[in-house]
């Protein structure tokens, strides 16, 4: 394995691990709701990242957001928050 292929799969691991924490602190909290999913999918497709809101979306098998199930929430908005750090 090339370097940078590892270098990728630990950035996945890590990236698994955040969602796993982020959906253990949002079990603790209220539920994530579609209105704060879709305000973070808006602010980064405004700031540039409309490509990678409608990856993630397809990622969960959908082409907008009430497609998305519920249960899904949690880690989309995790997943909305690594746009902004790695674009």
């Amino acid at each position: 394995m090339k370097s940078t292929e590892s270098a990728e799969e630990l950035r996945k691991i890590a990236a698994a691990i955040n969602r796993i924490a982020n959906r253990l602190v949002v079990e603790d909290e209220k539920p994530v709701t579609l209105e704060t999913v879709m305000a973070a999918l808006v602010e980064r497709s405004q700031n540039g990242y409309t490509a990678q809101v409608r990856a993630l979306l397809k990622k969960y098998g959908a082409l907008k957001l009430t497609d998305v199930d519920p249960n899904d929430y949690a880690d989309i908005l995790a997943e909305a928050e690594d746009i902004n750090d790695s674009g």
